[in-house]
Parts: C-alpha cells; sequence; structure tokens
C-alpha cells in the first residue's frame, strides 16, 4: 500500500511476507536460497517457508510443519546461509529438510539479506514455453530480493524494514547478471567447510543461460546488485555516470560508526555533493536516541539534519509504541529533474559495511520510475536529547569460540562429522543438548572434516529427534550453540509416525493438499502436541468401519497414486521427492508402509499380502524403468527388497484348500500379479 506524505513525497509500504507472497504469484518455487546475518530457524520453518507455497497450511504449528514436510519433498532445494555470530538466541529447532549452513568470515560479518528463488508456471499456468522438442514446457524466472531484514520474527514482524525484488525470465538480457554470478562465488569461498551448494548451484546454471544487458549512456540506470569487492560509494559513481551529485540525499540506518570522523556520512558527503542531506535518526522505546552523543553533535557540526520517518510509518497501530527502525536505504533525489536513485539492502552507515572487504553486504542500485516531483521521506526531528544510547548489531562477548565448530549428521549413512572453522586447531570442546552432557571432542585440525565414532554419532542421532540445537562448551570461554547441519533429511523419522496401515492408503489416496491439511488435523493427537491437542480438545478421532479403502480397490487405488507421483517426480527430475516417497521415514512413505505391514501380526493376512504384492511390483517397474536412479540408492533398493522377501513368511499363512493347490494358486496368482499387463 502506498502512503503519501503531506508534502508530496510518498513511501511504499507493504508486510514483506505479501510482498515475497505477491513476487512469487501463482507459480512452484523449485529452489530457494537465503542469506541472511541473524537466524531463527523455528520462526523461518513456521512463518516464512510457508509463504514460498501456495498451499493451504493448518493454523496449529505442528500440523503446519507436518504439511510442510510433505510439500518441501517437491522442491530441490531450500538452503540458508547464515553468519555463525548471528544464531538468534532463544530460537526454535529446525525440524524440515533445509540446508542450514553458518558462514564465517576472517573480518567483519556475513551481513547480506537476500532471496533467491528459481520459479516455474504450473502447468494451468499462463507463458508456457516450447522446449526443444517442441513439447510445452513451464517457463522459469529468477526472483532476487535484497533486504534490510534478518530471517527472524523481529525482521519480518515487527520491525521497519525495506526490500525490493527484482524478476527475470529465463535466457533474457539482465543488468545484474554478472553481479549475480559474482555473488554466488563469494557466498561459496566464504562457506567453505559446505561441499555442496545444490541450490546456488542451481541458480548459477540459470543465471549463466542470461546475457549481460550492457548500460548505454542514454538509457535511463540498468539496476545492478552490490555484493563487496569495493567500497560502497565507489561502486555508487562507478554506476549513475555523475547524476547522483548535487541531489538532495536521505539515509535510513539502524546503527552507526560511534566515532568522531563519522566516516561514511562525511565520504558520501565529499562524493556527492549534495544540496541537504537528512539522516534519520533510530530511538528506542522511550525515545532515546540510539546513538552516542559525539556521534550526535558531528553530524549536526557537519551540517545534516538529523530526522525520523513519518508517524503513519512507524507505528504499529494508533497509540501503539513505535516500531524499530530497521531499514537500510540511500536516497537521493532531484524535485526539479524529477530524479530519483535508491541503493537499498544490507548496508549500515558504518565503516564496516562501506569498506566493501569487512563486512559481506549486498544492495539494489536502481532508479524507480518518477511519476511525480520527488520529496522528502524525512522530516527534521526536532527533539531536544537528554538521554542516548549507542547500539552496536552484536555483543562479541556473548558469543564464545565454541561457534567456530560445525557439526554435519547425515540420516541415510547414520554417520556424524565435525569441523573447526578458524585458521589454527580447536581446543577440547564439550557438547551438551537439553541440558544433558553428549561427549568430549578431542582437539580438531584447522578446516578439515573429522569423522565421529559411531558411538558419538548414536547419540547425536538421539538428540537430533527434539532438537538440532548443541552447545559448545570450552574451558574458561563463553558458551556457543550452534545448529547441527543434518543431510538426506528424508531418512529422518517423521513428525508424525503412528499412522495405521490403511491410514497410510488413505493419505496415498488423497490429491488436494486442503485434503491431505484436512486429514492430518483429523489426527493431531498423533503429534503429541499440547498446542494440537488444546485446539482439538472438543473432537475426537472418528471411529472408522470397514470402507472401500480397506478393500482391494483402495488398495490399488492408493498404489496407483503412489506410482504415479514417484514416476511423475523422476521424470521430471524432482529426485528428492521420489527419494522420500520411496526410502523414506515418513510418515506416508512405501518404506514405512512396509515396515508397518510386516510388524502387524494381526488383521486380514490377504490384504497384507496383496500390499506387499504392490510395493514388489512397484519396486520390479522401477528397477526395470529407472536404472540409474535405482544405481545411485542401491542401499535403500537393497533395504527395501530385504523387507519385501519377509512376504514369503505371510504367503504362508494364507490357506486356500488343500495345501498343494493353495501354492499352486499362490505361485500362479504372483507371477500374473508382478508381470502386470502392459508392464
Amino acid at each position: 500500500m502506498a502512503k503519501r506524505r503531506k508534502n508530496g513525497g510518498t513511501i511504499e509500504t507493504k508486510v514483506l511476507s505479501d510482498a515475497l507472497r505477491d513476487a512469487i504469484g501463482a507459480r512452484k518455487v523449485q529452489t530457494a536460497v537465503f542469506l541472511t546475518f541473524r537466524f531463527d530457524p523455528g520462526f523461518f520453518e513456521q512463518e516464512v517457508l510457508p509463504v514460498l507455497f501456495d498451499e493451504s497450511l493448518s493454523h496449529v504449528p505442528k500440523i503446519r510443519l507436518l504439511n510442510l514436510e510433505h510439500t518441501l519433498r517437491t522442491v530441490d532445494d531450500v538452503a540458508i546461509y547464515y553468519d555463525r555470530r548471528g544464531l538468534e538466541a532463544g530460537s526454535q529447532s529446525a525440524q524440515l529438510d533445509t540446508r542450514r549452513i553458518p558462514v564465517s568470515r576472517s573480518t567483519g560479518f556475513f551481513h547480506p539479506k537476500n532471496v533467491l528463488l528459481l520459479v516455474e508456471k504450473t502447468e494451468d499456468g499462463e507463458g508456457t514455453t516450447k522446449n526443444g522438442s517442441g513439447a510445452a514446457a513451464p517457463a522459469r524466472s529468477l526472483i532476487l530480493g535484497t533486504l534490510s531484514a534478518n530471517l527472524t520474527r523481529a525482521g519480518w514482524w515487527e520491525n521497519v524494514e525495506v526490500a525490493h525484488f527484482e524478476e527475470v525470465a529465463e535466457r533474457e538480457e539482465c543488468s545484474f547478471r554478472d553481479d549475480l554470478l559474482d555473488l554466488i562465488r563469494r557466498v561459496k569461498r566464504d562457506a567453505r567447510q559446505q561441499t555442496e551448494h545444490q541450490g546456488l548451484d542451481a541458480i548459477r546454471s540459470f543465471v549463466l543461460g542470461l546475457s549481460q544487458a550492457r548500460q548505454r549512456p542514454s538509457q535511463p540506470l540498468q539496476t545492478r546488485l552490490y555484493r563487496g569487492g569495493e567500497r560502497l560509494v565507489d561502486f555508487l559513481k562507478a554506476h549513475t555516470r555523475r547524476q547522483l551529485e548535487g541531489c538532495r540525499l536521505e539515509i535510513i540506518s539502524p546503527y552507526f560508526d560511534e566515532q568522531e570522523s563519522a566516516g561514511p556520512v562525511e565520504e558520501l558527503v565529499d562524493a556527492f555533493d549534495p544540496v541537504e542531506t537528512k539522516i534519520a535518526l533510530p530511538r528506542g522505546i522511550a525515545g532515546e536516541a540510539l546513538c552516542g552523543p559525539v556521534y550526535y553533535e558531528r553530524i549536526r557540526e557537519l551540517g545534516l539534519v538529523w530526522s525520523s520517518l513519518p508517524d503513519e510509518v512507524m507505528k504499529q497501530s494508533p497509540g501503539a509504541p513505535p516500531r524499530r527502525l530497521h531499514a537500510k536505504v540511500y536516497r537521493f533525489f532531484d524535485p526539479r529533474g524529477r530524479y530519483e536513485a535508491l541503493f537499498i539492502g544490507s548496508a549500515n552507515l558504518t565503516n564496516a559495511a562501506f569498506t566493501g572487504e569487512s563486512n559481506f553486504e549486498t544492495g539494489f542500485l536502481l532508479e524507480p520510475e518518477v511519476k511525480r516531483r520527488p520529496d522528502w521521506w524525512l522530516q527534521p526531528d526536532e527533539q531536544e536529547e537528554e538521554v542516548f544510547l549507542p547500539e552496536s548489531e552484536l555483543d562479541e562477548e556473548d558469543v564464545g569460540r565454541g561457534r567456530n565448530l560445525s557439526v554435519r549428521y547425515d540420516w541415510n549413512r547414520g554417520a556424524a562429522s565435525v569441523y573447526w572453522d578458524a585458521s589454527s586447531g580447536s581446543p577440547e570442546l564439550k557438547l551438551s543438548a537439553n541440558g544433558v552432557d553428549l561427549f568430549t571432542i578431542a582437539p580438531l585440525p584447522s578446516r578439515e572434516w573429522s569423522p565421529l565414532d559411531d558411538d558419538q554419532a548414536a547419540k547425536l542421532e538421539a538428540v537430533l529427534q527434539s532438537t538440532s540445537f548443541l552447545r559448545v562448551e570450552i574451558e574458561g570461554e563463553s558458551p556457543a550453540t550452534i545448529l547441527v547441519e543434518e543431510e538426506e533429511m528424508t531418512q529422518k523419522p517423521s513428525l508424525m509416525a503412528r499412522l495405521t496401515v490403511t491410514e497410510i492408503l488413505r493419505y496415498w489416496s488423497l490429491l488436494s493438499s486442503e485434503q491431505r491439511k484436512q486429514f492430518l488435523e483429523a489426527r493431531a493427537f498423533d503429534v503429541d502436541d499440547a498446542e494440537a491437542i488444546r485446539w482439538l480438545a472438543s473432537k475426537t478421532k472418528s471411529q472408522e468401519t470397514e470402507t472401500f479403502f480397506d478393500k482391494f480397490a483402495g488398495i490399488y487405488h492408493s498404489f496407483g497414486n503412489l506410482e504415479r507421483a514417484v514416476f511423475d517426480a523422476l521424470e521430471e527430475g524432482r529426485e528428492k521427492e521420489a527419494v522420500g516417497r520411496l526410502f523414506g521415514r515418513s510418515f506416508d512413505s512405501l518404506a514405512h508402509l512396509v515396515g508397518k505391514v510386516i510388524a502387524e501380526e494381526e488383521g486380514d493376512a490377504v490384504n497384507r499380502y496383496v500390499m506387499l504384492l504392490c510395493a514388489m511390483q512397484l519396486l520390479k517397474r522401477l528397477k526395470k524403468e529407472q536404472r540409474e536412479f535405482c544405481r545411485s540408492r542401491r542401499g535403500n533398493v537393497v533395504a527395501l527388497e530385504n523387507d519385501l522377501k519377509r512376504v514369503r513368511k505371510l504367503r504362508s499363512s494364507l490357506t486356500l484348500g488343500k495345501a498343494s493347490e493353495s501354492r499352486a494358486f499362490i505361485d500362479w496368482f504372483e507371477r500374473q500379479f508382478l508381470d502386470r499387463v502392459g508392464a
């Protein structure tokens, strides 16, 4: 929503989640990569991740996670790169299949705030293109957002932040193509312990298919992406052809260098000689100036004007206290020339942000379309200062060296390893979780992955059932909290594991996300979640009688849906989804269903026998038509085959007349069943 100031200035305002959802539209997200300084894993999963998907999700947190657990199997990759020092204190644990990648810099912070999304039109959407064979193919696009907001509750819900989204379609010209390639290279360099960057590699492949648009002197400024490597002021000068000189300048930043020189401000003034400069003064809840008195006076000595954003932007609602200012905007404008240029992103008004080599910062430089004479956003702040409360972005004393530890667990292999990200080796490290000591790690070499022993890996696996946070202690130092990097999470036990065989088949038969949501909500007691139980206190699980789904037609229908989903996923390159549906440990995977059928000692033996034959039939087709996939997942295929051999014990319990006639009939039935018509 746009709000117009009385003096003619216009500030576009919108909820950040709505802005991202509008950018995605009705399209499907293939790959998502987030760059952030601060990171709250639980908030991200509950409130940010759902924005990516146009699906009906439950308002019960645990059920919403189950909805997302299913949806994430259809996404190629979701990765979050965050600063090791920026893990949000008191945040909730991560539980879903996303890559959480800590990043370290030898100088400064890993400080970008970006969203990179590969999206594609759905089959019933508009704008499809033709692939090489002439068949219709979904049109893909890249959405790139540069923000001031971290992946935290404050960043997405509470603060005043800024964001700008750009989109480029497949094989188009792009003015920031080369900038993006350099951004990807720099992120990989700083995340040095990470050996695979599936999401970034997919985005890089897309960007390589674009062509770099060239700036022509007669054209308006083309949007460029700042990604460090040079001083911010030099970047602005290089790409604006002196248009910023002599403009009016307003600066919005929550943090400053507490130095007498006010270096970054003076650098901007010296470079562009603005007619007038206004700087937003961030304030605390009680009206304190969130800067030091020396810095405050230096800005006034330079003839710059401390200012503020209008109340309608800063206040959440009438009578409520102002929100915290966290946006970072550098706005140049000239009313006479109807000109405006914006730099929007992560850079505070600090030396660490402006050098290009200390912090890792990003931002968009753009010239928005100007429809009327631009005017000031900011208004002079006339409050007399009495209380100063200077703030920095992070209190270093609260974070110990244990943050340099990375712990990785592979759910498929049951193996764990550790990595010490520092220029010299580690001291002895004591690990604990949920207040319980786990084990001690002997000193580690610098920047080298080292395996944990089987006992340590087993203890880690047990802990990861309830939390992904570990506490790292070094004798004589402050403790640190780290987030475990989990791999092959399709093999991690599901958040809901207590469905009956019949319920799993029923879930396979459901086609829409709304049906699946209702199904899970009806069984919310199975997730052992207090909030879900309170929400459903007046409900009881239905006592289901024998229905269509308990009979053979229901079994065939459910397996048919599963088979179509698996082969569609493989044909469209969504291997992760196929692995999850076949071999994962989710509540609705084939491997999980087979295990429950085998474990059941009671119930209709014929039904159980037919279910196992359906599983054998699916696996037989898979090995015949998807040989490369089966070779790549040989361990999973062999494990499932071994489980299915138990069908022999089950068939021996079936009696159909005389023993010899029964065996002959069952042998004939199995051959006909497994060698189905058209297979």
